[in-house]
Parts: structure tokens; sequence; C-alpha cells
């Protein structure tokens, strides 16, 4: 699903227009954007949460050559799912 159409399906599920519903989500991403660079986690309860966590600096070694290639340290999204997600993702 791509972002119109959750605008779409959303409308039909409330009586806003799709011009509300797309400023709502904009929103809504705005908001979780800035609270991860923050550096504080989201948590959704019974859908899940999100949080950036710091991947260190390391040494990995390339495959085709087998020399040592040095990784600089990074950032990553992390997703939790919730109690409800998970059981509803078990059942299929």
């Amino acid at each position: 699903m791509n972002k119109a159409e959750l605008v779409t399906i959303t409308t039909s599920y409330t009586e806003l227009k799709k011009t509300e519903v797309n400023k709502c989500i904009e929103s809504f991403i705005a908001i979780i954007k800035k609270t991860l660079r923050s550096g504080e986690k989201v948590k959704l309860v019974g859908f899940g949460s999100l949080k950036v966590i710091n991947i260190p600096n390391r040494e990995v070694t390339d495959p085709r050559s087998g020399k040592r290639i040095k990784v600089p340290a990074s950032k990553k999204l992390k997703f939790i799912p919730g109690k409800e997600l998970k059981a509803i993702l078990k059942q299929g």
C-alpha cells in the first residue's frame, strides 16, 4: 500500500475529505520523523514501536577480495511489533 491508497482507504473509514486525511497523514509522518530524530521512541500500543539504534564502527570482510573493510558508525531504524500485530500476523 502506498500513501495515496492509504488516504483513499482512510477516507472511506471516516467522513473526512481526502485533503483532510492527507493533511493528517502528512502531520503524523512529520511528528514521527521529528520524534525519532530527537532520539525518542515512538510507541503505538497494539501496533508496535519504532526506535533508532546506533550501530558502532566495525570491520567486515569483503567476500570477493577477502580484505578487511572498516564500516563507519551509522544509525538504523528498528521496528518491534506489538502483541496485537504479532497475533494478527501469526493467524495468517
